[in-house]
């Protein structure tokens, strides 16, 4: 199971990779991927969480979401207006028409209620919303999200919403705004009613043309029937509904008249929508909780068999001794997994990557030459789903440390918040080139613990046994094969 701001941000990568093509700064994603474990939609939606830019897009779907959640109080202050307006139309004259009033209150949001559930039937096959209000909103967002969102996916992401709502999540969640709307429109009307019946006399009476007085006493007591099992009235009694024909109402039944017209917008009005927008509720948390990706998209069936891959596993050797070290970054408590392994501006051709550390187990995450290969992984390491019990920052001697190379491992340590190790290798290649070593490696061991790790040598042509054993000691009695 994925959240839905993951579903988004990951339909949105998709969208974009089938105009575009691959991303080529996914690789340190794919590693990220393929360690997260879980089904495929888990895979991918932490491939597209470590993407370089996915921050961006995370926080677009929280901009949208607000914006959602402003249209809603929108849509309940639009509708409690509407309510006061249609409650004021009714009741213009100090005479009301108890039969003409429910029409006028009652009539378009029961036309509306029907309107719903034709619509919901028709497309209930292909899952869209069956909603007036949702279509509207669906058309909206279409066009005005992009104008809107901020981050270099937001057309893909607007997309990627307009599919989500297109879908049972927005069926069910676009549904809820409707009768939420009405709910508003018809709590409106209620108030309005009882606002003005308390300060105000009115004469409530039917009248007809056409229909006989009996039919209109069966039909009130048809109408009735709800409100008096929901306790909102007494039963009524026909000699009650005949002498409330017009001209014929006695004083003292004003309130009850009133009060009959108010259990019929509560009864038939406030009732249904209040029902269906809770049942609404209920349906949009389940189809959340049940949301999964297409996995048929062209754009997913290209990753996962690339996800599906097993890191290459190192080969061990040896035990080594035991030595005492504190690096002042600690591992937190939460760690998991094994340490993680970058390359900085390495002097090692491309065949001799990834790196092999004797007696440990690791994973590569990904190496650093130029500046735009730093983002990606800093954004890798961040969507690791638990910190790592060690980075181990691999670097040159041949080249000499500075403030930048400090900057850049205080990102790294501070992205996969864990203990640092800076491991210095080519040692035997810069004595060779007449390089001071110790002075070196001092430059090296300070720049380290001013980024808050501690320095270790392990030249890769000759590794040393002291230098394999305080690699395992700082990463904390790995396990030895």
């Amino acid at each position: 199971m994925i959240s839905t701001s993951d579903w988004l941000v990951t339909e949105a990568v998709r969208i974009q990779e089938e105009h575009h093509g691959r991303r080529d700064d996914d690789e340190a994603a794919m590693t990220v991927a393929r360690l997260a474990g879980g089904d495929a939609d888990e895979r991918l939606a932490a491939r597209a969480r470590a993407l370089p830019g996915s921050d961006k897009v995370r926080t677009d779907v929280e901009r949208a979401r607000g914006l959602l959640r402003k249209l809603l109080v929108g849509l309940i202050v639009i509708g409690l207006a509407a309510g006061w307006l249609a409650a004021r139309a009714s009741t213009s004259a100090r005479e009301i028409d108890i039969l003409l009033s429910l029409v006028t209150l009652l009539g378009l949001p029961t036309l509306m209620l029907a309107l719903w559930v034709v619509l919901l039937i028709v497309t209930r096959r292909s899952g869209g919303s069956g909603s007036l209000i949702g279509k509207l909103l669906l058309s909206s967002l279409a066009r005005m999200a992009p104008k809107v969102l901020q981050s270099d996916l937001a057309r893909e992401l607007a997309e990627a919403m307009v599919g989500l709502l297109r879908g049972p999540v927005g069926r069910w969640y676009l549904s809820m705004m409707s009768h939420l709307f009405w709910l508003a429109y018809v709590t409106g009307a209620l108030l309005t009613l009882t606002l003005l019946f308390s300060v105000a006399q009115y004469d409530l009476s039917w009248g007809t043309t056409i229909l006989s007085e009996q039919t209109i006493v069966t039909l009130v007591g048809w109408l009735a029937v709800v409100p008096v099992w929901l306790g909102l009235m007494a039963p009524p009694d026909p000699s009650w509904i005949a002498a409330g024909r017009a001209g014929e109402l006695a004083g003292l039944e004003r309130a009850v008249w009133a009060h009959f017209l108010l259990a019929m917008v509560c009864a038939y009005g406030a009732g249904p929508r209040l029902l269906l927008g809770l049942l609404c509720y209920v349906l949009t948390w389940r189809a959340t909780r049940r949301l999964r990706l297409d996995l048929d998209k062209p754009g997913y069936q290209r990753l996962l068999p690339l996800l599906s891959e097993s890191p290459a596993e190192p080969v061990v050797h040896g035990s080594p001794p035991e030595i005492s070290a504190v690096p002042k970054r600690k591992r937190p408590r939460n760690a998991s997994g094994l340490p993680v392994v970058v390359g900085i501006e390495l002097e090692r051709a491309s065949e001799q990557w990834p790196p092999a550390f004797p007696g440990l187990e690791v994973t590569v995450l990904g190496r650093i030459e130029t500046r735009s290969q730093r983002q990606p992984l800093i954004d890798a390491l961040k969507a690791l789903k638990s910190p790592p019990p060690a980075l181990i920052a691999l670097c040159s001697m041949l080249r000499t440390p500075d403030a930048g190379t400090r900057r850049l491992l205080e990102s790294l340590a501070d992205a996969a918040n864990t203990e640092l190790i800076v491991v210095v290798e080519d040692s035997t290649r810069l004595r060779s080139r007449g390089g001071d070593r110790a002075a070196r490696l001092a430059d090296w061991r300070a720049l380290a613990k001013q980024a808050g790790g501690v320095a270790v040598e392990l030249d890769a042509e000759q590794p040393s046994a002291a230098g394999i054993a305080e690699l395992h000691q700082r990463v904390g009695g790995m396990e030895k094969h």
